[in-house]
């Protein structure tokens, strides 16, 4: 289990001197993280099986907004795992899988104006 450390994130920075040593301001425990994107107080994760978002607004208390898994699981070729990658931009979330070579890579599109919504 991967955990999600915060330091200086978004519109609150907290600044150490040298003599003071940097440590994570907390951690949130999101199982399998691979990868996060962070978009203004937003964590996007890539969770091996799934995606979630983290509210990072308040960097001393991280917060679990969405976590979601088994992408595609009704399709033949499901679910959609593997997933070490993810590309916010503007209102959509990309998540890439799988990330070790098979036959058939897939890319998942979601809208993130409410968390993880396939699209």
């Amino acid at each position: 289990m991967a955990a999600l450390g915060t330091a200086a994130v978004g519109s609150s920075a907290v600044t150490a001197t040298e003599s003071e040593p940097f440590e994570p301001l907390d951690r949130l425990s999101l199982s399998g993280a691979k990868d996060a994107a962070i978009v203004d107080d937003i964590a996007y994760v890539a969770t091996t099986d799934g995606v979630g978002t983290v509210d990072l607004s308040t960097p001393a208390e991280p917060e679990l907004l969405t976590e979601r898994t088994d992408f595609f699981a009704d399709h033949d070729l499901g679910p959609l795992d593997g997933i070490w990658d993810v590309w916010p931009d503007g209102d959509r979330l990309v998540a890439a899988g799988p990330a070790n070579p098979l036959p058939t890579p897939c890319t998942a599109l979601f809208c993130s104006t409410s968390p993880i919504q396939q699209t």
